[in-house]
């Protein structure tokens, strides 16, 4: 790295330490028990909490990721092409937070996209736990929920349960709504995770070898890129969380001060 590039990049690590420990310390603790007639105690009081512990459980997953690539980021050895699959699990943790905590969703929206993430992750156990009464009871449980407050149960055109209230929403849509850069950041991070050659060996970053036909590429780190990508992805988290803190009933300049502090 330049020395200009290697700046930036203990910038974003700083950045990121300072956004880790302000949620470690504050997340829960605005929540336990969140203000009176907030969103969320409106949803503890009714027993339809789901989506409130969801988002806690995804913005919890998203600072351990983030807290490992801190780790990483300090350290004397930096990895050409490690610290983006962290940046993409604590993406796809934080897209989803906010998919939850989105401000302006009346308290039967939120179920209802609570619902959608509790369905799709029964989608995903079905794919290894082979055991369909206890899919057929969860999703028959989650339907039930959803009729008793008037939610719509959407289906399939084989009459399956597909959603609740509007269509489930992939990863790549969450990206689109939530984080800047959308879809083109999704997949830079996903080529990255899976070791795509697109990514890992750019023609940008091609220079011939002696041998004809032959090109040598450069896996030094990209910090420019990965600079960016990590702002991105705060970014998000930093909202995700003001949000959490907003539902929880308390104002946002709450969370401004204690990043202050961090």
């Amino acid at each position: 790295m330049s020395p200009e590039e290697q700046k930036a990049f203990l910038g974003v690590v700083k950045r990121t330490k300072a956004l880790v420990s302000a949620a470690d310390r504050f997340v829960f603790e605005v929540a336990s028990p969140p203000r009176a007639g907030s969103p969320m105690a409106e949803a503890h009081g009714r027993h339809q909490r789901d989506a409130f512990d969801i988002a806690g459980m995804l913005l919890f997953a998203a600072q351990d990721f983030l807290r490992t690539f801190v780790i990483v980021g300090e350290s004397r050895s930096i990895p050409s092409f490690g610290l983006y699959p962290l940046l993409r699990s604590a993406a796809e943790a934080t897209v989803r937070a906010s998919y939850l905590l989105a401000p302006q969703l009346s308290h039967s929206e939120r179920v209802a996209r609570a619902l959608n993430e509790r369905l799709d992750n029964l989608l995903e156990q079905g794919k290894m736990i082979l055991d369909e009464n206890h899919m057929r009871q969860r999703v028959a449980s989650l339907e039930a929920r959803a009729s008793t407050l008037g939610i719509e149960v959407r289906r399939s055109r084989r009459g399956e349960v597909d959603a609740f209230g509007e269509p489930r929403r992939g990863m790549v849509a969450h990206f689109d709504s939530y984080l800047e850069g959308g879809a083109e950041v999704y997949r830079i991070l996903s080529a990255y995770a899976h070791s795509m050659q697109w990514m890992l060996l750019r023609r940008s970053n091609a220079q011939p070898a002696d041998e004809t036909g032959v090109s040598l590429v450069s896996t030094a780190i990209d910090p420019k890129l990965l600079t960016s990508l990590t702002d991105a992805v705060l970014n998000t988290f930093d909202v995700a969380v003001g949000n959490w803190v907003v539902l929880a009933g308390q104002p946002y300049e709450v969370w401004a001060l204690a990043k202050q502090g961090a």
